[in-house]
């Protein structure tokens, strides 16, 4: 053998040896890895444990022992129909798949159910009008149906495909697909979905906000499209939606941006905390108005809300006009003047010839009537997501300040310009006591004395001059309490030299009483026989008001083992406004102080018998914070409302049962819906109106919670042990626990 042989052949033999390297280098090792029930899923172990990772890059044994065989399609007319075969070496493996591309099927082979072991179906670029028979292939993986003619997807289409995992459906005319259609259940999950270039006006949520998912894309449909919430559907409170995956909106303009309501959502700090996805969309003619507000707000870092929304810094406004050409992003790092900018007008209850609109940045909802020569104030006012009503009604001809249900939201009002005469003392009763009024310009010639529970600085009246009489003089002791120079009004008593309240002199009125022997005894007997007659109708008809004011004067202070929660709230949890208002106000202001609370809506399991559950559940509570509305009692024809008033009436007898027999128990009900004694059907809560113990919802700047804090004991989870070394929560028991009555330090 020459030389030149043998280097030749030593060569090929360091060559075949690096190749040979380099393959077993480039060889990628799997690892058995879990999604819920799907059990058979195999991951590369370059992901570790990255779940993002895994959720797109798994596959199933099949796909690298070759165990699968080619199916093969026969036409059987030229209208498309069709059936699958496969040739006889291949009966004894174990899969099949279906591939058969640029072809004229108009639906599936008519005996595809003779293969339920198909796990690929590759039919691209042909006519399928229908997926009816898809149902048969449990094991089907994958489904490729892109550039056909489907039309619709219904929710039952694909819900025994327990196995599926990619589903193209791109270049389709898609105009629909039903609520829920690619939530499989029991744990198994589409990973991959694509509806892109198909003819979508619109999407429900459940189709996209789902459990676990690694890419779903609309994009490329109508530019028009909708999000939609048929079902109410609501993300369940600390559970995690997407496991990491990408939602693709691309090349499909949102006019307006998403509302927290279309992703099931209460408010849009949720939508960080429940859902681990990302959207990637871009609109060229976006709108931004309050819906992009609430979406910064609550304090969520820039850097997590850019996680979450691909393509943030690229947004640009193009309406409002005063935000033309302005990205958003700018807004919030650069011009947050400009944020005043974000509102959207309200047109629902909006009264004629008014402006409506919400403006988070101020968190109010404005309603501008000025200048519209309204005789009367509005019936009704919208609602919006801001907590402070602000109406506007300067420069009308409005003469009487009446009641209105929507008096007692309002943060501030302008009756300024109006020839107001009077303020009726109901209205003035449920006018928030820290709400600003304005009504300079009046033909006042007095004030509901119900106003006296007010910081006067909050009353801009300008003049009022009275004609005094003795049952004005609550007026002078009200203003020099506060201090003349901090009230905003002059009140003038004209008839007593045309000075000031609080320097005029009362004496000339002679509003001393008579304090004559004879009226003195006089009166000591009139007061005994009165105390004999009502000491005797109490007992014989307010029972239940002297009972709730022996337990207003008489309370405990108590921590105890039995306890595991500190409060059960009880409300009407259909109310939209009132779940908002526990779950965002009540429940976030008590939990940051400690305390642990338990409510139905967001707290019960759904798999016990709610009778029994709710009844053990309250047992556990210290405290009972009722939130009493017009549907909590009231009887109404609506099968869902007779349906949760019936849980509300069980809830409250159980509460009631629990308070009446146990002396450690408190209970604080809250009127929200400002309702009178006589609205009410209940007999000890009618008592508890009467006697003042409930408390008025319209208490503002934090006074409400402060109220509802003073009420309940200490949270049990302050200075507990357990909380440190990682015990159960128990409340330690007081075993000198005592009686305090009101004003005992």
């Amino acid at each position: 053998m020459t030389k030149e042989s043998i280097m030749y052949s030593v060569s090929v033999i360091l060559l075949f040896l690096a190749s040979y390297s380099i393959a077993v280098e480039n060889v990628v090792t799997y690892t058995s890895w879990r999604l819920e029930n799907m059990t058979d899923l195999i991951c590369p172990d370059s992901c570790g444990q990255d779940t993002e990772c895994c959720a797109c890059e798994n596959k199933r044994s099949w796909e690298l022992e070759g165990q699968v065989v080619n199916l093969h399609v026969k036409y059987t007319d030229i209208r498309g129909s069709s059936i699958a075969y496969i040739h006889w070496d291949d009966f004894n493996n174990n899969y099949t798949r279906l591939s058969h591309v640029n072809g004229r099927l108009r639906k599936l082979p008519t005996n595809i159910c003779s293969f339920p072991l198909t796990v690929e179906l590759v039919l691209d670029n042909n006519e399928i009008e229908t997926l009816n028979g898809i149902n048969c292939l449990s094991n089907l993986d994958s489904l490729y149906l892109t550039h056909n003619n489907l039309e619709i997807i219904r929710n039952s289409t694909f819900q025994n495909l327990k196995g599926l995992r990619n589903l193209y459906l791109g270049n389709n005319k898609i105009a629909r697909i039903e609520p829920n259609s690619f939530n499989l259940g029991g744990g198994q999950y589409i990973l991959n979905i694509d509806i892109s270039s198909n003819q979508l006006e619109s999407i429900d949520v459940t189709n996209f906000v789902l459990k676990a998912f690694c890419k779903i894309s609309y994009s490329n449909n109508k530019k028009s499209l909708q999000i939609e919430n048929k079902l109410n559907y609501k993300t369940v409170p600390n559970e995690k939606n997407g496991c990491g995956g990408v939602i693709e909106f691309e090349n499909v303009s949102f006019h307006t941006f998403f509302n927290y309501s279309d992703f099931g959502l209460d408010a849009w700090n949720q939508i960080y905390k429940n859902l681990d996805l990302s959207m990637s969309l871009i609109s060229d003619q976006l709108t931004c108005d309050c819906n992009m507000a609430e979406l910064f707000s609550d304090g969520t870092s820039i850097a997590v809300i850019g996680k979450f929304w691909q393509q943030l810094a690229e947004y640009v406004c193009e309406r409002p006009d005063e935000l033309n050409g302005t990205k958003l992003i700018d807004i919030y790092k650069t011009n947050p003047e400009k944020l005043d900018l974000l509102i959207c007008n309200i047109t629902d209850s909006c009264p004629r010839k008014c402006h409506c609109f919400n403006q988070p940045s101020q968190d109010r909802v404005v309603v501008d009537c000025q200048g519209q020569n309204l005789k009367t104030m509005p019936e009704n006012l919208p609602w919006g997501n801001g907590d402070r009503l602000e109406l506007l009604l300067a420069g009308n001809n409005i003469q009487q300040m009446e009641f209105r249900p929507y008096l007692s939201r309002v943060a501030e009002l302008d009756l300024s310009g109006n020839p107001l005469s009077h303020i009726s003392e109901i209205a003035a009763s449920v006018f928030p006591d820290d709400a600003k009024l304005n009504a300079t310009g009046n033909k006042l010639s007095s004030i509901p004395r119900h106003f006296q529970n007010r910081n006067p600085t909050y009353l801009l009246l300008g003049y009022i001059l009275i004609t005094c009489s003795c049952d004005d003089l609550w007026m002078k002791t009200w203003l020099s309490f506060y201090h003349e120079e901090e009230s905003h009004t002059s009140y003038i008593c004209q008839n007593l030299g045309g000075k000031d309240i609080t320097l005029a002199d009362f004496t000339l009125l002679d509003c001393s009483p008579d304090s004559s022997e004879l009226n003195i005894i006089l009166g000591s007997l009139t007061c005994f026989v009165v105390i004999i007659i009502v000491f005797i109708l109490g007992r014989l008809f307010l029972f239940p008001e002297i009972y709730i004011i022996y337990r207003r004067r008489l309370r405990r202070s108590v921590r105890s083992r039995e306890f595991d929660y500190d409060a059960y709230i009880s409300f009407y949890d259909e109310d939209d406004q009132q779940r908002k208002w526990v779950l965002r106000n009540l429940a976030k202001y008590l939990e940051t102080l400690g305390y642990n609370l338990f409510i139905p809506v967001r707290d019960a399991d759904l798999a016990f018998a709610r009778d029994e559950y709710l009844r053990s559940r309250i047992q556990t509570c210290r405290s009972f914070i009722v939130i009493l509305s017009e549907k909590y009692f009231r009887e109404d024809r609506d099968e869902v409302e007779i349906t949760q008033q019936a849980f509300t009436q069980f809830e409250f007898n159980t509460i009631w049962r629990l308070y009446r027999n146990d002396m450690r128990r408190n209970l604080i009900i809250i009127n929200f819906d400002n309702l009178s004694a006589r609205d009410i059907s209940n007999r000890w809560v009618k008592a508890c109106c009467r006697v003042g113990e409930i408390e008025n919802f319209t208490e503002r700047q934090g006074l409400l919670m402060e109220i509802i804090e003073r009420k309940m004991s200490p949270p049990c989870g302050k200075d507990n042990e357990a909380d440190i070394v990682g015990l159960p929560y128990r409340c330690p028991y007081d075993f000198n626990a005592r009686h305090v009555f009101d004003g005992e330090k």
